[in-house]
């Protein structure tokens, strides 16, 4: 588990840092997407580990995610 997000938080940040690089902002839909599914994994890793917060990070992946495809 800890590689996916390794993985998706590498890819989150060569997106976000390639869009202000090119002050393109085309691709901030995605970039929101793949934030709400990070927030997602970590939710899901602490609801197995019976965090508290757990819940807090299960509404903000859906708020997040609700929000990036009301943008696109």
């Amino acid at each position: 588990m800890i590689w996916i997000k390794i993985c998706l938080l590498i890819v989150l940040w060569a997106m976000l840092i390639g869009s202000f690089i090119t002050q393109n902002f085309t691709y901030m839909p995605i970039i929101t997407l793949f934030v709400g599914l990070f927030f997602t994994l970590i939710a899901y890793d602490m609801y197995k580990r019976k965090a508290k917060r757990a819940f807090f990070y299960g509404i903000a992946s859906v708020v997040i995610i609700l929000f990036a495809l009301f943008s696109f």
